[in-house]
C-alpha cells in the first residue's frame, strides 16, 4: 500500500476526517483508490472516496482534520 499525503504533507489514510482546499467539504475517508499508481501519480490524482460525498478528491487539495478515533 502507497502512502498518501495531505497538501500538508501529513499522513491520511481511511478513517481520517478531511477537508477539500477547493470545495470545503468535509468528509472521512472511505477509500484511497490508487490502481498501481506511483506515490507523486496518486498525491495528483482524484483517487480519495470521502463516506456520502460523490466524487473523488486529490490528495493534495486535502488537509487532515484527525481521526475518528
Amino acid at each position: 500500500m502507497i502512502t498518501v499525503y495531505d497538501r500538508y504533507r501529513n499522513r491520511i489514510a481511511p478513517g481520517c476526517k478531511v477537508m477539500d482546499s477547493e470545495t470545503g467539504k468535509v468528509g472521512v475517508i472511505a477509500s484511497i483508490h490508487q490502481n498501481g499508481m506511483e506515490q507523486d501519480q496518486a498525491r495528483r490524482a482524484n483517487c480519495v472516496e470521502l463516506k456520502g460525498i460523490n466524487g473523488l478528491f486529490k490528495p493534495e487539495n486535502l488537509m487532515g482534520l484527525g481521526t475518528l478515533h
